[in-house]
């Protein structure tokens, strides 16, 4: 059985690439432009190819078909299930560690 733990925390892309397939099944480099759109950093494509091969290794994305028209020039993935669970786990981790973070902020207000 896989264990979602063993993933996280996940690395910043690895966790926004699993963003942007939740909104559905895409293309490497509709990813890459989806990214550079939200992050407002320039992705490289080496780098994400290489995040996108780890995390189809973990099966949190699997290749599925290429849409049509693209005679299969196209690798397109889809998050799996893991990925779901993955990502739920890493942003109910990411929205502990945003509390933890706002409680101490309210208690050390008067301390600067």
């Amino acid at each position: 059985m896989k264990s979602t733990e063993e993933h996280l925390p996940l690395k910043p892309r690895i966790f926004e690439i699993l963003l942007a397939l939740l909104r559905g099944d895409d293309h490497g480099y509709a990813i890459i432009q989806e990214l550079n759109r939200s992050s407002r950093t320039r992705i490289l494509p080496g780098s994400f190819y290489r995040d996108l091969e780890s995390i189809e290794a973990a099966e949190m994305i699997e290749e599925v078909d290429s849409p049509p028209g693209t005679a299969g020039r196209k690798r397109c993935f889809r998050i799996t299930s893991f990925g779901r669970t993955v990502v739920r786990a890493e942003a109910r981790r990411m929205e502990q560690l945003a509390q933890v973070g706002t409680e101490l902020l309210q208690q050390s207000r008067g301390e600067s």
